[in-house]
Parts: C-alpha cells; sequence; structure tokens
C-alpha cells in the first residue's frame, strides 16, 4: 500500500499572515506536508493527497474544486464578493460530496444551509492550538492598532506596549516561519491588543488575555462567540482582557481532523 500523502494550503501575494496561521493550525495534524497548494489555484493541481481546506475562500473560489484530492472543509469562510460563485450547481455536487461543510462563522454556514449544502458551524481552526498553563512574561503587545484608535487605549498600558507589525513575508517559508514566531509571542504575553482575527482566536486557545478592536462583520463575526468585540467605544473595555475556555472546541475541532487524518482516501 502506498504512503498517504498530504498538501497544506498556501497563498499567492497575500499581505495577511493571518492565512500562515491558519495553515499553521491545520499543520498539527499532518503526519507530513508533501505538497505546498496556493489556496486560489488549488483545482489546478494533479496530486492524490489529503488536505484540511480551513480559512477564508477566496480570490478564486472555482478552483477549489479538485477530483485528485480529498479535502476536509472545516473552519471554512466564503468571502461576501464570492457568495454568488460558490453557489452554482457544479461547485454545490462538489461541496456537499465533501459536506457537511464545516464553518467558521454562521453566515457562511447559513449561506450553504439555505441553498440545500449540508453545513454546520464549526468555529475556528485555531482554536485547536495548545493552551500555555505555564509562565507568561510581562509583555504587552499591540497588534495592526490604528493610530487613532491608539489614543483611545490607556496610557499606562501603552507606555508598557511593544507594537507588532502584521506584515507577511513575500515567501512561502519565510511566512510559515514568521507565523510560528507570532504564535510563540502571543503564547506567553501577558495581554494582547489587537484589530486582527488571527491574533485572536490564538490567543483565545492559548489562554492568552485579549482585547480585540475592529470590525463587526461576517468574516470577524466568530470572535463574538468568545469575547467582547469593540469597534470604537472603548469605555466599557476591561483592560486586563478577556479570556474563554474553549477545551471542548479544541477536542471537537482535533477529532474531526485527526479522523480525517486517519481515515482511508479513494481518489477518482
Amino acid at each position: 500500500m502506498s504512503k498517504e500523502e498530504f498538501g497544506i494550503l498556501k497563498y499567492n501575494n497575500t499581505m495577511n499572515i493571518g492565512d500562515y496561521i491558519q495553515s499553521h493550525a491545520a499543520s498539527q495534524f499532518l503526519p507530513s506536508i508533501d505538497y505546498r497548494m496556493y489556496r486560489d489555484s488549488i483545482g489546478s493541481y494533479e496530486h492524490n493527497c489529503k488536505i484540511i481546506m480551513n480559512g477564508w475562500f477566496s480570490y478564486n473560489p472555482k478552483n477549489f474544486v479538485n477530483k485528485h484530492i480529498k479535502p476536509l472543509f472545516i473552519s471554512f469562510h466564503i468571502a461576501d464578493f464570492n457568495h454568488s460563485k460558490i453557489i452554482i450547481p457544479q461547485y454545490k455536487d462538489y461541496l456537499n460530496k465533501y459536506g457537511p461543510i464545516g464553518c467558521r462563522d454562521e453566515s457562511t454556514k447559513d449561506l450553504l444551509s439555505s441553498n440545500g449544502i449540508e453545513a454546520y458551524f464549526s468555529s475556528d481552526l485555531c482554536l485547536t492550538l495548545p493552551i500555555n498553563n505555564g509562565t507568561r512574561t510581562d509583555e504587552i503587545l499591540v497588534v495592526e492598532i490604528p493610530n487613532k484608535t491608539l489614543g483611545k487605549i490607556p496610557k499606562e498600558i501603552i507606555k508598557k506596549s511593544k507594537y507588532i507589525n502584521y506584515h507577511c513575508p513575500s515567501d512561502d517559508k519565510e511566512a510559515m516561519i514568521r507565523a510560528s514566531t507570532l504564535l510563540s509571542n502571543y503564547r506567553s504575553a501577558k495581554l494582547v491588543i489587537t484589530s486582527r482575527l488571527h491574533v485572536v482566536m490564538p490567543c483565545i486557545a492559548f489562554g492568552t488575555p485579549v482585547i480585540y478592536i475592529g470590525e463587526n462583520s461576517k468574516r470577524t463575526e466568530v470572535i463574538g462567540k468568545y469575547i467582547p468585540m469593540f469597534e470604537s467605544y472603548l469605555e466599557d473595555t476591561d483592560w486586563n482582557g478577556y479570556t474563554k475556555d474553549v477545551n471542548k472546541e479544541r477536542k471537537f475541532l482535533s477529532e474531526k481532523c485527526e479522523s480525517f487524518i486517519n481515515e482511508e482516501a479513494r481518489y477518482i
């Protein structure tokens, strides 16, 4: 019997290191990484392999249809501007073949369910990252907070803070290394203040107190399942940060991924 092979998502010209943080979460479950496959052209590959399809889809949604791969759709989000492109018979059949689809947010679940595609709310795969039950530093990290918002954060917190840029290297391997480094920083921090979804979700998994100040949209709505979401009014903010026990979600998502990895795959 030939060795099972596995793929992982990589990204064309992304400015968002959060994409690679999501790939890092998926990589925890893979016995090997045999192929690195561009999210926006995944339909062009001819590798017989399994791949976890988590994250934001996509600039070219038709290209995730691929008869050669066996996908696990979990923590799956469909960008607003792709709704009409996804819900056509060709893609509906493909999604139902590999369903039910685990959705990162209720909006994606409702979109799929209302169009005859079996779906459920899975939450975000980053919640499988291991909790930090050990020591923490005294670092307060501010990640991608606009200047106009910085002025609303208490000065005593800003004075103690370290600002982290969210830039994403263009090289795939460098981007994965940077994602891993950022995750290590978040995991050990005393407090993280951010406007970024894939800073918040890892922090929740790590048990790191976190404050989210940013948009409340379909893309970010999953945050509100776990901690408060602040857009501009910060008077009610607890500046010690927010945590949430997600052991139930961690177990559920991990079991889904482990079952997928261990089951026998049949390719066309």
